[in-house]
């Protein structure tokens, strides 16, 4: 059964075709425990976000049609058309150009490259991917308690901990990461997509610099300041890049290539089961294909599945073997352990200079 139900998966994958369609596809499994759907879309026209309004919309109707009820959705917010007209008139707006003076130093900021393994390296296919898992309880505490020691969000402890383990690997201490972030940032306009279907993704070269630090509170503290001072979250870069008017943004080149990219998913498992669905234990066949040469020498995606936190590492299997990713992802996740543990023994909790506003302070405290 697991080989027919991977080999439809597989099939349903290949089916898709961004041109002359479908973009969409489902297949319902029926095994002896039960029936398992899989639902398989094309990337262009859904992200992260919208698979969890998705899940919560066939949840929704499910519940209804049992109970025989009509079935009724929640109310659509604006439609993706609405958000890139409004994103474009943001693109040479005030607010947007003030941005440029940030992204001209990420780009001219000198960053270390990452090392290639050395000989021929025999490999069938253009990628391969590695995998790392969190225990139930090392996930439920960097979900739950790790946070309240400098008052970090899980992407602080994730990327300092990536950071860690690059500077292990190359003896380096700045690195330049793309970042994938959910894109649905504030624009100054009353649009609201937080319920819109769409790819609204943004990938954001980000700067993890450990600089001389030595100690797990001096990384954490220094990374989570580095990500706090990049204006809107990263959507800016983005529209300077591609929507902005060129002769606003004479001075940034775009020039960078990150070697890396990272994203984090977040909690799949919470957003799945519930008491009408839970996560399948099948797999969803292969989503790219293999032979696809990769824009990374390495991307991470992570998410929370069955209670664990689990990352996987796609390589490029012209640059890398794979014993070399295999120790390198073992020791990211050493380094994950390590902030964990450190992060939930604090006694106190510690804010930094991001954590307080200038209205927060008193005005003789601000004048100076």
């Amino acid at each position: 059964m697991d080989t027919r139900i991977a080999a439809e998966a597989d099939r349903l994958q290949r089916g898709l075709h961004l041109e002359q369609g479908p973009l969409l596809r489902l297949g319902l499994m029926k095994t002896g425990e039960g029936d398992h759907l899989l639902i398989v879309i094309h990337h262009l026209v859904v992200d992260g976000v919208s698979w969890r309004i998705l899940f919560e919309d066939v949840q929704t109707g499910y519940e209804q049609a049992e109970r025989g009820e009509e079935i009724r959705f929640p109310e659509k917010t604006d439609a993706f058309r609405t958000w890139s007209e409004a994103l474009a008139r943001y693109a040479d707006s005030e607010e947007q150009l003030n941005e440029i003076a940030y992204w001209k130093r990420i780009g001219e900021t000198p960053a270390a490259a990452l090392p290639a393994d050395e000989g021929p390296l025999e490999a069938e296919e253009t990628g391969g991917a590695v995998s790392i898992r969190l225990s139930r309880e090392e996930t439920t505490q960097l979900l739950n308690q790790a946070g309240r020691a400098y008052y970090t969000e899980i992407n602080d402890i994730l990327l300092t901990g990536l950071g860690l383990a690059l500077r292990e690997w190359t003896g380096e201490r700045r690195f330049v990461v793309d970042l994938e972030g959910h894109g649905r940032e504030e624009i100054g306009e009353a649009v609201d997509v937080s319920r819109t279907v769409g790819w609204f993704t943004t990938i954001v070269p980000t700067l993890l610099d450990l600089g001389s630090c030595e100690t797990l509170p001096g990384c954490i503290k220094r990374v989570k300041e580095g990500l706090r001072s990049v204006p809107n979250k990263g959507l800016g870069y983005g529209v300077l890049k591609y929507m902005t008017a060129a002769e606003h943004k004479r001075e940034l080149n775009f020039n960078l290539r990150p070697e890396i990219c990272f994203n984090y998913l977040g909690q799949f498992d919470r957003d799945v089961t519930t008491g009408v669905f839970e996560s399948s234990a099948y797999g969803t066949g292969t989503s790219i294909d293999p032979n696809l040469p990769g824009e990374y020498k390495l991307n991470l995606n992570g998410m929370v599945i069955g209670g664990e936190l689990v990352f996987t590492c796609d390589y490029a299997a012209d640059t890398y073997r794979m014993e070399t990713v295999e120790r390198w992802m073992v020791c990211y996740a050493e380094q994950l352990r390590r902030l964990i543990t450190h992060c939930t023994r604090q006694a106190h909790s510690e804010k930094t200079a991001s954590d307080f506003r200038l209205a927060d302070l008193e005005p003789q405290e601000a004048s100076g």
